[in-house]
């Protein structure tokens, strides 16, 4: 059996860090993933002081933390000063999954404008460089730094990722292949990851449909989960693996009681 993480994530709005991780806790949960963004974490994160106050909340109850994920930051921003912005933010980031012990950081390949959209030459190019930047702290501090493909951005698979790392030569990268973004996107996450496979760092598992993009719960959406469970066995895996069950419901019943169906899949809280 594979160990399961689960996510702040959907606690965001809904209670105060603390509290959220009682109730990851209570419905059965070892690990977490901290969602790193106000209002649980200041912007930018964070004091060493704050640091050693997350990390004794999580030992008062009973969690270690497996990755970060900084939300609401774009590392392909052409704006200079917010650039530089989501680069120490991601940085405090690195420096908050080493105090806590966590493997990785989760960071999101960027968005392009919908409406005037920049080149890909330019995102490849801005990404690469706020990598560059980041890569060396994470090497320092031993955290594995990890590249999500999201359906809204310019990288939408592990795919796509994998491509961008042998054209950059980025090799110290990893990648976070998220079944419900690769869905969403029009790929199979079950092809996706096997293509993947060396590369992947980190696994978000949860539910979508094909048309309407979510993280909702598992059977809730189309996602094929049994091939996509299958396939990261076929890869050997053993980096964490997040259940990123974040939409406008509670989601403290709804992963304790998913644990089952994840026990049915190959993974244990």
């Amino acid at each position: 059996m594979r160990p399961i993480a689960t996510t702040t994530f959907g606690f965001l709005y809904r209670t105060s860090l603390d509290e959220a991780f009682r109730q990851i806790a209570d419905a059965g949960y070892s690990r977490v993933e901290l969602a790193v963004g106000p209002p649980h974490f200041e912007s930018p994160p964070l004091g060493r002081d704050e640091r050693q106050r997350v990390k004794q909340q999580l030992e008062s109850a009973g969690l270690s933390c497996v990755s970060t994920n900084p939300l609401e930051l774009n590392p392909v921003t052409a704006n200079p000063d917010l650039f530089e912005a989501a680069r120490r933010q991601y940085e405090g980031a690195i420096e908050l999954s080493a105090d806590l012990g966590a493997q990785a950081v989760v960071m999101v390949a960027g968005r392009r404008s919908p409406l005037v959209p920049m080149s890909f030459e330019d995102a490849n190019g801005l990404l690469a460089k706020m990598l560059e930047q980041l890569l060396p702290v994470a090497d320092r501090l031993g955290v594995t730094l990890t590249v999500e493909a999201v359906p809204y951005g310019f990288i939408e698979t592990g795919a796509q990722a994998l491509a961008f790392m042998r054209a950059t030569g980025l090799t110290d990268l990893k990648l976070t292949i998220d079944c419900a973004n690769v869905f969403f996107a029009g790929a199979d996450p079950a092809v996706d990851v096997r293509e993947v496979g060396p590369a992947v760092g980190v696994v978000h598992i949860s539910d979508t449909w094909r048309k309407r993009w979510a993280h909702t719960q598992l059977g809730a959406g189309e996602v094929d989960l049994d091939a996509f469970a299958k396939a990261v066995d076929a890869i050997d895996f053993h980096g964490p693996t997040v259940y990123e069950l974040a939409d406008s419901e509670d989601p403290a019943p709804r992963i304790r009681a998913d644990i089952e169906r994840l026990a049915s899949l190959g993974w244990t809280a």
